[in-house]
């Protein structure tokens, strides 16, 4: 039987080489694509889609959670996710970095 830790691994490996493939590919409610990603961003009486293009991608750690943002409209357009109540956000986390790094648009020592 594989560890967590290996099947997270190889679930992370999976999604990169899927980016550098140029595959349309999902993590939970993250769709993924060339040029962009779509969150779900809350409303005050509803959610919406809306899709932060590459360049605009940013994120932030903190201790419980990650959010991820757009560096045009960081106050409207977010998304928050908690590493132990939302399914996969470690994954998330990595890949979106990974790519982020892969692209120049942030560095993490």
């Amino acid at each position: 039987m594989k560890s967590r830790n290996t099947l997270a691994m190889q679930a992370f490996q999976s999604t990169i080489i899927k980016h550098k493939n140029k595959e349309i590919f999902s993590i939970g409610d993250v769709h993924f694509d060339n040029k962009n990603i779509s969150i779900n961003v809350s409303g005050i009486f509803s959610q919406k889609r809306v899709k932060i293009s590459w360049e605009s991608v940013r994120t932030k750690n903190y201790f419980t959670y990650f959010a991820v943002y757009s560096q045009q409209n960081p106050k409207e357009i977010n998304r928050s996710y908690y590493y132990l109540e939302d399914w996969n956000t470690n994954i998330l986390y990595s890949v979106l970095r990974t790519i982020l790094r892969d692209k120049g648009i942030e560095s993490y020592k």
